[in-house]
């Protein structure tokens, strides 16, 4: 609850402990062991604990098993200084990825057949209500209204996977001929009739689609030079994007001035030895968000400069390596997979990262 609208309901709570338990006395119920961390409010992280070297911790592990294969360590304190990718006004050059959603609607699943500039498709079935009634619909609409789109689940290092996704826009506006398709007019239909009620729902698909004006925002520079990273997760993964993807859900995107500073800036984000001092930036236990920016000072891209020159020639590896990587169904498994390729080129980004931010690298644990 670290957001300012927030600010009242954190300010008036306070825990008081009106019963204790004897474990030793009484079972704890429903589960056969738990563990409990406590700390006093106010202040930064600074220990935790890490897995030893060569040792796996299994999903049903003891805790007289797991206490031996894990260390307490302590996490460097990293001064907090603004990225060269701040203008003077303190604006970034980055994106929020657009809502697109709901995915029964607008999210294509397979494509079914492309013909006389019509594709055919079925969409992709959502398990959130009330959109879990719908199933997966079928429909075509104009093959332009078919856009590539990124969302944080398939955001990997170095490379990014798109999903088909209807967005009748053309120009960086809506498509003013879009009522014409009767699959979108039958879609906002569907969602008038399926939304929630209350007053901060989008009243339109539209208004959905483009909630907040994100939508809108990324069309104006979706033809350069952009790097997508996902604004949420337990590891900062970045990947170059083409021209015309669209940012989607949990992920921001990032506008380049040239292709060498793309790649300079993937192989910045994706550095190994850099993820300690990105996440301790995070205000919740999940957000990326554009936090980092203001705490880590990633510099803008030096042709000039020597270290970074190799880095844009290993982050061109490693995009290599990745995009030869034939990905599978399962977004973890193919994360896997893609880092035990890019093992070798990782070491190496590490090497030449921790020489361009060497105040922002843990080292030896901490």
């Amino acid at each position: 609850m670290s957001g300012k609208n927030w600010g009242g309901f954190r300010a008036a709570m306070e825990g008081k402990i009106a019963e204790y338990w004897d474990l030793k006395r009484l079972p704890f119920p429903w589960t056969p062991a738990c563990v409990a961390i406590t700390g006093h409010g106010g202040g930064e992280i600074t220990r935790t604990y890490a897995k030893r070297g060569g040792h796996k911790i299994g999903d049903g592990d003891r805790w007289a098993s797991a206490r031996a294969k894990i260390k307490r360590v302590r996490r460097k304190a990293f001064t907090a200084r603004k990225s060269r990718w701040l203008d003077s006004g303190g604006r970034l050059p980055v994106r929020h990825g657009a809502s697109l959603q709901p995915a029964p609607l607008i999210r294509i699943g397979r494509v079914t057949g492309v013909s006389g500039g019509i594709t055919s498709f079925e969409t992709h079935a959502s398990h959130k209500r009330p959109w879990s009634g719908l199933g997966s619909l079928k429909g075509a609409v104009p093959s332009g209204y078919v856009k590539d789109t990124i969302i944080s689940t398939y955001v990997f290092p170095f490379v990014a996977r798109c999903n088909k996704t209807i967005i009748p826009v053309e120009g960086g506006a809506w498509d003013p001929g879009r009522k014409n398709s009767g699959y979108w007019r039958d879609a906002c239909a569907l969602y008038e009739k399926n939304r929630g009620v209350g007053p901060s729902n989008p009243r339109t698909l539209e208004d959905c689609i483009d909630h907040n004006g994100k939508l809108m925002r990324q069309l104006g520079g979706a033809g350069g030079h952009r790097v997508v990273y996902n604004a949420v997760g337990d590891v900062l993964y970045a990947a170059r994007i083409g021209a015309g993807v669209i940012g989607g859900v949990g992920v921001c995107v990032v506008s380049a001035d040239t292709a060498s500073e793309a790649l300079f800036l993937a192989g910045i984000l994706n550095a190994p030895c850099l993820l300690d001092a990105y996440l301790s930036t995070r205000r919740s236990d999940r957000n990326f968000h554009l936090h980092f920016w203001g705490a880590i000072p990633i510099p803008r891209y030096d042709k000039s400069d020597g270290d970074h020159a190799e880095l844009v020639r290993l982050a061109r590896r490693a995009e290599s390596i990745a995009s030869s990587v034939k990905l599978v169904d399962s977004p973890l498994k193919s994360k896997g997979m893609i880092r035990g390729a890019l093992a070798g080129v990782l070491g190496e980004i590490d090497e030449v990262a921790s020489r361009i931010l060497p105040d922002y690298v843990e080292k030896d644990g901490g």
